[in-house]
C-alpha cells in the first residue's frame, strides 16, 4: 500500500524528486508538473501545462489515496524516462558537434 511518504522516499532514491510533481498541495501555479491530490470525495492524478492549467485528458480518479499515489509514481517515472532520454540525446549531439564542428 502506497502513502505520501513511502512515494517520495522511492522518488528520492530514483532521483524523481526533482522532476515537478505536486503531492496532495496547491497546484495553481506549477507548470509542467504532474499532480496527485484529493478531490471531493476522492483521489486524482492529473498534468499541469506550460500554463499551469490542468490537461483535461491527463485527469485520473481512484477511490484511495493509495491507488492514486500507485499511478503518480508510475506517471512520474515514466516522465524520469523522458528526461533522461533527453538528456542522451542532447549529449549525442553536442559530442558530435565536437567531432564534426562544421557539420550542421
Amino acid at each position: 500500500m502506497a502513502t505520501i511518504e513511502s512515494v517520495r522516499v522511492v522518488m528520492a532514491a530514483e532521483g524523481l524528486d526533482d522532476l515537478a510533481h505536486v503531492i496532495d498541495g496547491d497546484h495553481a501555479n506549477s507548470t509542467d508538473c504532474l499532480v496527485v491530490t484529493r478531490r471531493d470525495d476522492a483521489w486524482v492524478t492529473f498534468s499541469t501545462d506550460e500554463r499551469a492549467a490542468v490537461v483535461d485528458e491527463s485527469v485520473r480518479t481512484y477511490p484511495s489515496e493509495s491507488e492514486a499515489l500507485e499511478d503518480f509514481l508510475v506517471l512520474l517515472r515514466l516522465k524520469g524516462l523522458l528526461r533522461d532520454l533527453q538528456r542522451e540525446r542532447d549529449l549525442e549531439r553536442a559530442e558530435r558537434r565536437e567531432i564534426h564542428p562544421d557539420a550542421h
